[in-house]
């Protein structure tokens, strides 16, 4: 992430994260403070050390593998019984994303990386939404976009 912000020289920029992508970002942003102009974490996966040992301690790097080897129809259709209200283009971009993504970025959920008490700590706005739950942004995109439009438009 740090690389791709220097590649493209960009110039303190937001990150916005969801889930383990929220920890990446938080990770980021602990490792090279000053970088980002703002940090948006949607449901990251460090709420607490106890849930984030729980979240490690479930093997999820483990659990991809095993979806990997199933055929995309396969995952497609769990997708769909899990998701019912998501759109079939949804459904289709997470299937292919999940493919995609290398066993070794589960990596980053290993705790206690980042200390999440020191990220809380740095934060100015919290904001929760209600009924919603970790799909926040497949299930209540408008909500969550007007939340960080709001975060946005506040900062510096």
């Amino acid at each position: 992430m740090l690389g791709l912000v220097s590649g493209l020289s960009l110039s303190r920029p937001v990150f916005v994260g969801h889930s383990m992508g929220g920890m990446t970002a938080a990770v980021a942003v602990q490792r090279s403070p000053g970088t980002a102009r703002g940090l948006v974490l949607v449901d990251p996966t460090f709420i607490s050390p106890e849930r984030q040992q729980a979240v490690w301690e479930s093997d999820v790097a483990e659990q991809h593998r095993q979806a990997l080897r199933l055929p995309r129809s396969a995952l497609v259709a769990e997708a769909r019984a899990r998701h019912p209200r998501r759109s079939a283009e949804i459904i289709a971009l997470q299937v292919d994303a999940r493919l995609h993504t290398h066993a070794s970025a589960f990596g980053v959920l290993r705790p206690p990386d980042p200390d999440f008490r020191e990220i809380v700590r740095a934060l100015v706005d919290v904001e929760q939404i209600s009924d919603a739950g970790h799909g926040l942004p497949f299930d209540q995109p408008e909500r969550l976009t007007g939340a960080v439009r709001s975060f946005l438009h506040a900062l510096p």
